[in-house]
């Protein structure tokens, strides 16, 4: 299909009312109302009226009044009319399946992204959404991982409904400011905080002498000196439930004794 059948496609005419539209006023060669249209596609007249609107609005069809009564033409402009002539003979000979699964395939794209924006587990702006032969790709950047998996969520509640055969996710997490680094590197030592704490209680000493924390790009570095090396990690993996947090860097060495008297150091 050359570029400017798939452009029109996408851009006006792109749903399968409209194209009937355009296929049954190129091919009877005289007006129509939208009752014969409905008619002759066997599809109501609300859809009909619905997707002649669009047409008339994107200068595609005219509509004329001979008598009081309302009929629809294809326009005549020379910068349009050509393409809407060789899309109806590019479907009447060859391009049928094709033609069909291009609309298909905008109707899936449209129909995820409209559910994606209106979604308030997620911002999608940055969110694209595109089909190519059944098969979508989400792609685009996200500020939180659990947005990737609702954007997933979203998609799986479509596949069998729009005959969807395969989903690639490829949404990524968004690089972050550097005084959004330091408001993650403090959410992390709070939950490094209460790891600590429970140590506490459970073993009545103190795992840590001094921590601290630096977030850089999602990345959590944590330097101090600790008692155990290996339960220190344990306790630095609670920072993985930041949900920014994409990776954990501990780089805790073990010191001196602990006074276990003294609480950890931020």
């Amino acid at each position: 299909m050359d570029r400017e059948l798939e452009f029109i496609l996408k851009m006006a005419v792109n749903t399968f009312p409209k194209l009937d539209i355009i296929n049954l006023l190129h091919e009877t060669k005289h007006p129509l109302t939208a009752e014969e249209m409905a008619r002759k596609s066997n599809r109501s007249l609300q859809e009909v009226k619905d997707a002649l609107a669009d047409l008339i609005r994107q200068r595609i069809v005219r509509n004329h009044t001979p008598d009081g009564t309302h009929e629809f033409h294809l326009t005549s402009d020379i910068s349009v009319s050509p393409v809407l002539k060789k899309l109806a003979h590019h479907y009447r000979s060859a391009g049928k399946t094709e033609i069909n699964q291009r609309l298909h395939d905008f109707h899936i794209g449209e129909s995820i992204k409209v559910v994606l924006d209106a979604s308030d587990k997620l911002y999608a702006g940055n969110i694209k959404v595109a089909a190519f032969n059944s098969k979508v790709y989400i792609t685009g950047t996200v500020n939180m991982s659990r947005e990737i998996d609702e954007a997933d969520i979203v998609v799986r509640h479509f596949k069998d409904r729009l005959f969807i055969h395969k989903i690639s996710n490829q949404l990524a997490l968004s690089p972050l400011h550097h005084d959004d680094d330091k408001f993650i590197a403090v959410k992390v030592y709070q939950e490094m905080m209460m790891g600590h704490e429970r140590y506490r209680q459970e073993n009545a000493a103190s795992l840590y002498k001094k921590v601290e924390v630096e977030v850089i790009g999602r990345v959590a570095y944590i330097e101090g000196l600790c008692n155990d090396k290996h339960k220190s990690n344990a306790v630095a993996g609670m920072a993985y439930r930041v949900e920014e947090i994409i990776h954990v860097v501990n780089y805790m060495v073990e010191g001196f004794a602990m006074d276990d008297g003294k609480m950890w150091q931020g």
